[in-house]
This record gives structure tokens, sequence and C-alpha cells, in this order.
């Protein structure tokens, strides 16, 4: 095959944390994170109610919940495992949100589990063991969950590769004009071709991002505010806190606070 026509599909995936513990109580916030979570558990007892639907947890099948899904998390009984993965998808999987799919556990995914099960501290501990175990689980479990847990592709190559630029480095002083430069294309034949097929405006798209990138960095690093605020494309802690705060709900400190409340769940 000439490699100049070769498929590539990228898949990109940034472990946040992987646990096994027993679950005691389950009490998850509301708050919506930006971060993927895939769960097993090794009995049944605890169930995740999402638009009304109630989804069980057990032996066998993983639960995929994308980013930004607001559900509640019910316990009946003590769980003796619940293994647990935070990650966060590349690529065009950036663009999926609300949603929760219910995995029937794949033969591949079982000797993975019986290894991390053994493997996985379960109590607190640094947040990511065994990566390459888990983000194998990870990509198992993804693809025998079927389209439904798949992105449907930006059509336009111009518009993939503008978003490959903006995901690289969400915090630089991107204008318009340069993202239609990325795309090859006039800055308002860009900006229409952008919001037909995203539904969004680049700046809003470039927004989101910088936000996600800013969420991720308070929950999972100790950074202070100013220099997240400056890093993620921001001029200054005043209007990052101002923007934060009408898009998120909460002021960046105490997203923070409540976020890390949430981390190991």
């Amino acid at each position: 095959m000439d490699p100049r026509h070769a498929l590539t599909f990228p898949l990109q995936i940034d472990l946040l944390c992987s646990l096994a513990p027993a679950l005691r109580r389950w009490t998850v916030p509301r708050a919506s994170m930006p971060y993927w979570r895939l769960w097993w558990n090794d009995r049944e007892g605890a169930t995740v109610v999402w638009k009304g639907q109630e989804i069980a947890l057990g032996p066998c099948h993983c639960v995929v919940v994308a980013p930004h899904t607001h559900f509640e998390a019910r316990l009946r009984n003590r769980i003796g495992c619940h293994l647990y993965a935070h990650f966060v998808l590349g690529g065009e999987w950036r663009r999926m949100h609300d949603a929760v799919w219910a995995v029937p556990l794949p033969t591949e995914a079982r000797p993975l589990l019986a290894t991390l099960q053994d493997r996985l501290p379960d109590e607190s501990g640094p947040g990511v063991t065994e990566p390459w175990l888990t983000i194998a689980l990870i990509a198992t479990v993804l693809a025998a969950a079927g389209p439904a847990a798949r992105p449907r592709p930006v059509p336009d190559g111009r518009l993939r590769r503008s978003m490959a630029e903006i995901e690289r480095d969400p915090g630089q002083a991107w204008s318009n004009a340069a993202l239609a430069r990325t795309a090859s294309l006039s800055g308002g034949g860009f900006a229409r071709l952008f919001r037909q097929q995203l539904g969004v405006t680049p700046r809003r798209f470039l927004l989101q991002r910088r936000l996600e990138a800013a969420r991720l960095a308070l929950q999972h690093g100790d950074e202070p505010v100013e220099l997240i605020a400056e890093r993620c494309g921001f001029c200054d802690r005043s209007y990052f806190t101002t923007v934060f705060s009408r898009e998120v709900g909460l002021a960046p400190a105490a997203y923070r606070k409540r976020a890390r409340l949430e981390y190991r769940q």
C-alpha cells in the first residue's frame, strides 16, 4: 500500500488515575468533570442514574462515562473491588460528552482485569499505577462499545488540521486569521465552515479547550491559579476567574476544592 494513502488513526490516552479500592460508600458531587471514567465492580450493588435511566455496575460489564456528564451514584451494599480509571482522550474524542455506556465485558478484558485487580492499590496512592495495562483495558473496552462510543469525524480535513493545532497548544494567542491560515482558508470562509461542521464558532471552540485544560490543571496539579490562567491563554487571574465562573459555575479555587473530592471515585 502506498504510505501516502494509508489510513492513520491516532489514539491518545492520557491516564489520570487508576485504583481498585473497596467501595463502602459512593457519593459523587454534581460537578461535571472534563475527563472520561471507566468502572468495573467485582459484584453487583452499585448503580449510576443518568437522565432517569438506571445503569447497574457488576462483574459482567464495564461502565464508561464520557466527560461533562451529570449523574447520580447509588450503593446498596459493600463492593469488594471497585476498579476505576480516569483518563483523557485526545483528538476528536474531546468533542464527546454527556453519555454513559454499559459495555459487556470483552473476553480480552478479563485477564487484564484479573491482573489489575491484583496489582492496583486499594487505597489512596500515587493515582496512576500499571499504566500500560490500564490503557490496554480502556482501549479494549472502548473497542467493544461499538459505534455509539466513537466520535463522528469532522468531514473536512482542513478543519481537523486546525483543531489539532488548537489541541496541541490551546494557550497560544490564536486569532481567527491565524487559525484560518492553518486550514489554508480565508477568515470568513474558515469561520463559516467551522460553525457549519462543528456547531460552534472557532473562538468558542478555543475557549472550551482552554477551560478544559484549566480544569484538568486545577484538579490534578498544584500550580497557582495565576500560572494556570497564563498557561491556558487568559490575560490575568481576574479575567480568568470571571470567564471560568461564568462558564463552569464555580470560581477556580472553589472548583479545585470540590473537584478533588470527586477525584477518587
